[in-house]
């Protein structure tokens, strides 16, 4: 389950990052979108879930290619950790993401009426292409970490919503359980890279910036899976 324990003892050891972090409008919240929403109501509907799996299939290479352009701008141990980890993790899920469309097909989902995704639905990939290949050493570790910790807060929400929904169908349990522990070592690697930067003097505002955008991109992005 998540170990939110050694979350807040690497916070509190990156104490320019937690100043960052502490300073968002709202603390990252996974179920602050539309989609928890209603599947916690009860008012998804099969296109929904057609839509979240079809959209996040679709994202997943201009992610990659994101997590490949910071990598190769922070190439060195241990500040590699973050994108070379990220990268490995989301290339290994699509078999998760593909099987789960699978699953909604055979159930009948209506997969030819997903739409197609909208400048909202395309931050969240495009957030992460331009952070790997812009963003500084501050802005890359506090807005992967918070990143991260908004996406597993999300999944291991939904994992709870399929445990007590006998009609997902399993392969959707499977690809947030994926994601329900926190992976507490890549990211304090994110907050290692990130406490580096603003050491050196890069701008705390503009972490700030890129922690806040990654947060809202994604909500925006859940968000429009139910619209």
């Amino acid at each position: 389950m998540t170990d939110t324990a050694t979350l807040d003892r690497y916070l509190r050891e990156h104490p320019l990052c937690a100043d960052v972090i502490s300073r968002l409008p709202e603390p990252p919240d996974g179920t602050a979108n539309d989609l928890y929403r209603a599947a916690a109501a009860g008012e998804d509907t099969p296109l929904h879930w057609a839509t979240l799996i079809r959209w996040i299939d679709q994202s997943l290479d201009p992610q990659v290619t994101g997590y490949a352009l910071g990598l190769s701008r922070f190439p060195q141990y241990p500040a590699a950790v973050p994108y070379q980890t990220l990268a490995g993790v989301k290339l290994a899920a699509r078999p998760l993401w593909q099987a789960a469309e699978e699953a909604m097909r055979e159930l009948g989902a209506p997969l030819r009426e997903v739409p197609r995704p909208n400048a909202r639905a395309l931050g969240m990939p495009w957030y992460f292409l331009w952070l790997g290949a812009t963003a500084n050493a501050a802005c890359s570790g506090v807005g992967l970490w918070t990143g991260i910790l908004h996406w597993f807060q999300f999944s291991s929400a939904m994992v709870r919503i399929c445990d007590r929904r006998p009609d997902l169908p399993p392969e959707i349990r499977r690809v947030f359980a994926r994601f329900e522990t926190y992976p507490t070592e890549m990211m304090k690697a994110c907050l290692d890279l990130g406490e580096g930067g603003l050491a050196s003097g890069e701008s705390a505002d503009d972490a700030l910036t890129a922690a806040y955008v990654g947060i809202s991109s994604m909500d925006a992005f859940l968000s429009e899976c139910v619209r």
